[in-house]
């Protein structure tokens, strides 16, 4: 009996902690740490860096969620953000300055 409990409430944590109400998808560090798999300054790529302006890296988003810039990847990742991601995620991109994420 016991051992089913234990097997019970282990399924009974894994759904709680993998509901929406414990994730918040705005996390701006959770959704920001994703781009630098790619624009990462510490690498030296060739991709280019995101900078420090916030209203330009949303304006950009917006623009390549729209199709209205030309893009291989950026259009169909900022597809998947709300406006309400795209606000957060700029303005976490543009506190790290043009260094390392904080």
């Amino acid at each position: 009996m016991l051992k089913h409990m234990g097997l019970w409430a282990t399924f009974a944590v894994g759904l709680w902690a993998g509901s929406p109400i414990m994730a918040d998808e705005t996390a701006p560090q959770l959704l920001a740490s994703q781009c630098l798999a790619c624009h990462n300054p510490v690498k030296g790529n060739a991709i280019p860096r995101l900078g420090t302006d916030a209203e330009r890296i949303k304006t950009m988003l917006l623009a390549f969620r729209a199709d209205t810039m030309p893009s291989t990847i950026m259009g169909k990742l900022a597809k998947g953000y709300t406006d309400a991601e795209i606000d957060a995620l700029a303005a976490e991109i543009a506190s790290w300055g043009e260094g390392e994420r904080k």
